[in-house]
């Protein structure tokens, strides 16, 4: 990682260099979260003596639905002295600054009056805003004491201690390496992270979803106690891996029915092996088996890169509409992307030397209900009528798609959303006529009745599911397959 940090890098199109640092969280946020929501040092406008100056709101900034994820980095040496002293100044630089630049950045956003722009000179705004009901979670990266830390302890992983002291005198908790949530005051919560943990972290939790369900019951876990302490990240990463909740999520809830039992006000939780993880044989095969879902994600990137040219503009979308469609598909957690994945490409196979072949997938939520349905479609572009071109053909996909939206609909009366993924099977590529993937969502609510005569007409023309080639399938797959025996 060293090497990686050695020099500027230029990872953005904000239109200056970034810190090696700034570029790290760059590289690591735009594998996990995707290209749509993740935005490098957005900035904003600030009034000072009577002229607008364009300065920096974070160094990240990512907008995924209702939550927004506030990070601020700093990158500071660790100065060489008395131990106590260095460590109160790098954290005042590392820390303290970043936890104020991540609350000045949420205020902003809460204003209602925010205008972020994508380069330092405010001049290309940014279509992104927080809503009435956003979420905010701020990330404090703090680099550079890890050498330090390796010194001081004499080995050890190196990484920050995690704590959070809102209602326990904090004097005397302010050992060297260990952080507070609750930096500032005890009204504002900070994730605090160095760049070994995050890097950790961001391993196992590599979606949108699984990041942000991290960050939410980690939060609960610090506030569950007067005061909480952790020998390392890893180990609360380790615990959460391999530990599920009542939701059937990942999760801490041992680890704070534990605290509760034992009628403890502050907790300290020693474990921070993160080679448990690596020697666990499920862990293992999980990895194994989620190969497969990083083909949902190489899907997504796509889809957003060819959002300007991937429709004719007879049936082309707005950005707003492709970010919606997409951060659907980016709602997956990492195990339902191996699911889907599968799903796709099994289907795909499954098409090969048919003119048509589709599939729909769906599973229900905890109460048994279906509100989300995906659906596949391969249809070969061999055929094309005379008269017809390539857009016509793509055109018949959409109507297909929407054809069996309505069916499904049918099928489930509380179904809200279907998202459909579209292309030519096989033999098309083979023969040389090419590939496309193309996405559309269709909603329904119960403030827009469906057009009863449209969607007459398209099942009149499509006949969705009187083909042979079509299928239904509920797909729900352990995270961990079950534990083999020799």
């Amino acid at each position: 990682m060293g090497a990686a940090l050695s020099s500027r890098n230029n990872d953005n199109e904000s239109g200056r260099n970034l810190t090696p640092g700034e570029a790290l969280l760059a590289r690591l946020c735009k594998g996990a979260f995707l290209g749509p929501w993740s935005i490098p040092s957005p900035h904003r406008t600030v009034r000072q003596k009577r002229k607008l100056e364009c300065k920096e709101l974070c160094d990240l900034l990512v907008i995924f639905g209702d939550d927004v994820l506030i990070f601020s980095e700093k990158s500071i040496t660790f100065t060489s002295g008395e131990i106590g002293l260095s460590w109160a100044r790098w954290k005042k630089r590392a820390i303290y600054k970043s936890c104020q630049q991540a609350l000045g950045a949420e205020r902003y956003l809460e204003s209602g009056e925010a205008n972020l722009f994508g380069d330092t000179r405010c001049k290309h705004p940014l279509h992104l805003t927080a809503s009435k009901n956003s979420r905010f979670h701020k990330i404090v990266v703090a680099q550079g004491s890890i050498k330090a830390n390796l010194k001081y302890f004499e080995g050890g992983n190196g990484t920050l201690m995690p704590g959070a002291f809102k209602k326990v005198e904090k004097s005397g908790l302010d050992s060297p390496f260990t952080t507070d949530a609750f930096a500032l005051n005890d009204n504002n919560f900070f994730h605090i992270f160095d760049e070994k943990s995050l890097f950790l972290l961001l391993q196992n939790v590599n979606t949108a979803l699984d990041f942000i369900n991290y960050l939410k019951k980690r939060r609960l876990l610090f506030e569950s106690f007067d005061g909480f302490m952790c020998k390392g990240e890893e180990g609360l990463v380790v615990h959460y891996m391999i530990n599920m909740d009542p939701d059937n999520q990942h999760g801490f809830n041992r680890l704070i029915d534990q605290g509760k039992s034992e009628n403890v006000n502050v907790m300290y939780y020693d474990e921070d092996n993160a080679n448990q993880l690596l020697s666990n044989k499920q862990y293992a095969a999980k990895v194994e088996l989620d190969k497969i879902s990083y083909f949902w994600d190489n899907a997504i990137d796509f889809l957003w890169s060819q959002k300007d040219n991937s429709l004719s503009e007879e049936i082309s979308f707005s950005d707003h509409e492709v970010e919606n469609g997409l951060r659907i598909m980016a709602s997956q957690s990492r195990v339902e992307r191996r699911n889907l994945s599968r799903a796709f490409l099994d289907a795909r196979e499954k098409g090969d030397g048919l003119h048509s072949y589709s599939r729909s997938v769906y599973h229900k939520d905890s109460d048994g209900v279906v509100r989300k349905a995906y659906v596949f479609i391969f249809l070969t572009n061999k055929d094309i009528p005379s008269g017809k071109n390539y857009e016509d053909y793509k055109m018949v996909r959409v109507k297909s798609a929407e054809a069996r939206a309505y069916k499904l609909k049918e099928k489930f009366p509380d179904l809200e959303t279907v998202c459909a993924l579209l292309s030519e099977p096989p033999q098309d590529v083979r023969e040389g006529r090419g590939e496309s993937l193309d996405a559309i969502t269709i909603k329904f609510s119960s403030d827009t009745p469906i057009d009863e005569a449209y969607k007459r007409e398209l099942l009149e023309l499509f006949n969705p599911f009187d083909e042979e080639n079509t299928e239904f399938i509920e797909v729900r797959e352990k995270e961990y397959p079950d534990e083999q025996t020799d």
